[in-house]
This record gives structure tokens, sequence and C-alpha cells, in this order.
């Protein structure tokens, strides 16, 4: 079977990829040059000269727009988004016949900046595996109900000191992912994850049912995935994380694995609109609680704040965050809704 030249067989998953919370028509400067972006409405967030992607990336979509023109792409880009979500997205790359195998990963990695001890993919992933071991013992050990950003570092420290010179470190650097989000800004990421301290603590305390706990580590998750702190491995140290919290609470124990498609879906709906409903009853069906029969919106905003040219304290930035989903609530007139009530 005849393969389509890489660029373009790339090309519908790389468009998938895209942010596309800038503005119209100007997706490739932003990729190109950097520029304001509106992020959630605010227009502060400067891109760097990738936006967040490698070069290789850029090129692919210099390439295509040369090849194919910037109208078809963003034709071709908007069917994408509008018909196929990212349950088939693997399908859509086994149908273009995009590599993925483990010359192309290992590559990628060390585009990323690995150890020079690693080896190989097989390297990497046995002393990931190892670490991550470590970090679940660690939290064993140290239980934790309300992580603290040290939590978050430590635990990231552990899973990838021997395979990252960046384990256990914040990013410096701006970042895309998910298809549509933004990370924190890099003068942000500590702040934000301090707010998230003090906002899962003050829910926790809230809580009245076992729904209201899963629905408090469920906003705890989104948001610190939401806020992306760390260069790479961010979805593995929330889970760490989210498992240690789950054991701390609910009690050492056998849980089912996730389905990736449906814990995905699960939180990037939390991290779009708020509504914690589907992850709360994803974590409720693994701890073999009732599932909530009420819609569940964040009590705080999930996405991070911005620089604006202030510096407000902790305390105000956690004030500003709350309630931020009330016109969501005001659009569900016809649904039973349920949002934590806050002292």
């Amino acid at each position: 079977m005849t393969r389509l030249p890489l660029f373009l067989a790339e090309l519908p998953v790389e468009l998938l990829n895209m942010p596309l919370r800038a503005s119209r028509g100007r997706e490739f400067t932003a990729f190109q040059k950097g520029v304001n972006v509106l992020v959630d409405g605010q227009p502060v967030v400067t891109l760097n000269g990738t936006g967040g992607h490698d070069i290789d990336k850029l090129t692919l979509f210099n390439r295509a727009q040369s090849t194919l023109g910037r109208p078809f792409l963003y034709f071709f880009r908007g069917i994408l988004h509008k018909f196929i979500s990212y349950k088939v997205i693997k399908i859509l790359q086994a149908f273009f016949m995009v590599p993925d195998n483990p010359a192309r990963q290992w590559r990628e990695l060390q585009d990323n900046g690995i150890l020079g001890t690693v080896k190989d993919i097989e390297d990497y992933e046995d002393k990931t595996k190892q670490g991550i071991k470590s970090a679940e013992d660690f939290f064993l050990c140290n239980p934790v109900d309300v992580p603290s950003p040290l939590h978050y570092m430590h635990g990231h420290s552990l899973a990838f000191q021997a395979v990252s010179p960046e384990a256990g470190q914040f990013r410096d650097q701006n970042v895309t992912f998910g298809g549509c989000f933004f990370g924190a800004i890099p003068e942000r990421v500590k702040r934000e994850l301090e707010m998230l301290e003090v906002q899962t603590r003050t829910m926790l305390e809230n809580a009245a049912t076992p729904q209201d706990i899963l629905a408090a580590m469920a906003f705890s998750h989104a948001r610190f995935e939401r806020i992306h702190p760390f260069p790479d491995g961010n979805g593995r140290t929330g889970r760490l994380i989210m498992e240690a919290q789950l054991n701390t609470v609910f009690g050492l124990k056998a849980r089912p694995e996730l389905q990736r498609d449906e814990y995905m879906n699960a939180v990037k709906q939390a991290q779009a609109t708020g509504d914690l409903t589907e992850l709360t009853n994803l974590f409720a069906r693994r701890e073999g609680v009732p599932l909530s029969q009420t819609q569940i919106l964040a009590p705080y905003r999930i996405p991070p704040f911005v620089v604006d040219g202030k510096d407000p304290s902790l305390e105000a930035d956690v004030a500003r965050s709350k309630g931020f989903y009330g016109r969501f609530q005001k659009s569900q007139d016809n649904k039973p809704t349920t949002g934590m009530q806050l002292s």
C-alpha cells in the first residue's frame, strides 16, 4: 500500500491539535511569530515562536499551507472539529497511516530532552514505571488528601528523575495541550497550584456526601491538568496524585483501570465547561459510590488566570475564582443542578 507523504499523512491529526482559542485567521501567525491571543476571553498570552509546538510540527503546517493553501486548511480543520471527536483520533491516525512506532516516540523524547543515561524507548518506559512505583510507595507512606505544590513537585520528581533533567521543576515556557487549551503561563504556575490547594481544602471541608468528596477530587484533578505545570508528564503525575487522594479518603483498594476515552472526555468536559458531573461519576463507579443524579458545577474557575498587570493576594485570587460558572447555572433552568455550597 502506498504511504502518503509524511506531512500530509500527519496533517489531519495535527490540525485537530491546533489551539482554537486564538481568533480565527490568526492561528498560523500565532504559531510563527508569537502574538497576543485570547485565552478564556482575556487577551493576555503571548505565545513563544512555536506556540508550544515543536519545530517539526511548525514545518508541517508551513509545508501543508504552501502545498494545499490556507483556505483549504481552515475548511478541513473546521470539518474535523465538527464531526470528529477525540475517540476517533487513533482511528484517524491508523487510516492515514501515520507512523506511531518506538523509533518515532524515541525521537520525540530526545527532542524534548532526556537524560543521557536513557538508552532507548524501552529503557525510558522501564525507568518511568519504576519511578512511578517509587512515587506511589511514597504517597502510601505519606497520605495526602489536599495536595500542595510541593506534593506535585515531589511526585513528579520521583516519577521522572531517572529520565528527565527537568523532573520536579515547573516549566518556564508556554504550552498548549488537548487540542484547544493553554496551560497556565509560567509566572502563574505556582500561584495557581497554591489556589488549587485552598480550593480543594475548602471543597472537602464543606463536603456533606461521598459524591461531594469525589466532586472535590474531580475538580482538583481537572484543574491540575488544566494548569499543566510541568514540561512533560502532567497526566501521569495528576493521576498519581489523584490515586493518592482516593487512597487517603476511601482507603487502599484495587480500583478498575481508567478507560482512556471515557476518562479523557470527562476531564475535557470539566475543563471546558466547569461541569464535573461526568468525571465525578467516573470516580464514583470506581469507588462503588452511588452516582450523582444532578449536575455538578465547579464552585471555582478551572482555567488559570493570566497576568493582567495586577498582583492580587492569594486570598483575592481565590475569591475572584469563586462562582465563575454561575452563568452556566442560570442557563440550566430545565436541569436539576447542584453546586457545592462554600462557606
